[in-house]
């Protein structure tokens, strides 16, 4: 018994120290898994009197050294440790950063996202290399260009720094030169789909579109079609977005930071802090 004692405590020792640890990266969690979490802008950041780190989204509040970053995302400076990073493995994010397109190639940074996580990239020497050759473009989504070309992001992302979640807003979807439609708060790129060449589905269904109860209960296929992509972004609308969306579509109301479709009572889109 004593022997299951001392073993017992021992795992309760490690368990108490591993729960500290800093959240698992980003990369790694199943985006359906996470859209009931808040989630912030660079812009709210400092509105908020919060930091960013690696995607997550901190109190500065909660510490006299962080109130020093407030409305900062910190992940690039903080690769090799110290006493912020001490300090942030002791505390629980609120939530995660969203990244626009428009955030992605702002400042000095080189950012692209793949498979929805935005990505900095400015310190891996490949890249830079392949940005000054003009072969990829700082601040574009590259899930599905990586099968046919030059620049493959799962070649040389292991070092990259996760740093959020690629949001887009409807503008983002109509500016874009790829055909991206939303079902249940994620981002789907259609390009390569047959029966969407143009944009249009039979005549029936646009790109550029939240199309959850379309394709779940209008489309003879479902969203059967769909388990052969992968989300590359979050529909994540402003408070003035989601009240146009609303009140454009008798369909759709908002609660609790959320867009629900009536007729399916299902989120479709996430309102930003």
């Amino acid at each position: 018994m004593r022997k299951v004692n001392i073993i017992l405590a021992f795992f309760l020792f490690i368990l108490a120290v591993t729960s500290f640890s800093f959240p698992v990266d980003i990369s790694e969690l199943n985006i359906p898994d996470i859209l009931n979490s808040d989630f912030f802008t660079l812009d709210s950041l400092k509105e908020r009197e919060l930091v960013a780190y690696a995607g997550y989204v901190f109190e500065a509040s909660k510490s006299d050294v962080l109130k020093n970053y407030i409305g900062k995302d910190i992940t690039a400076s903080l690769q090799n440790g110290g006493e912020l990073q001490d300090i942030l493995n002791t505390l629980e994010p609120i939530g995660f950063l969203l990244m626009f397109q428009e955030d992605m190639r702002e400042g000095d940074r080189i950012y692209i996202s793949y498979k929805s996580i935005v990505y900095d990239v400015s310190h891996i020497p490949e890249w830079r290399d392949r940005f000054s050759a003009g072969k990829f473009i700082s601040g574009q989504d590259y899930t599905y260009e990586s099968k046919n070309s030059a620049v493959n992001p799962q070649d040389k992302l292991d070092s990259a720094f996760a740093a959020g979640f690629l949001g887009f807003n409807f503008p983002d979807m109509e500016n874009s030169e790829k055909f991206l439609v939303s079902v249940n708060s994620m981002i789907y790129d259609l390009s390569a789909f047959r029966l969407w060449s143009g944009g249009r589905h039979m005549n029936r269904h646009e790109y550029a579109q939240e199309l959850t109860y379309d394709l779940k209960k209008l489309s003879p296929h479902g969203v059967r079609k769909l388990s052969t992509s992968v989300p590359t972004g979050i529909l994540c609308l402003s408070e003035s977005e989601a009240l146009k969306m609303i009140s454009e579509n008798k369909n759709y109301y908002s609660k609790n930071g959320r867009i629900y479709d009536k007729r399916l009572e299902e989120p479709v889109a996430v309102i930003t802090e």
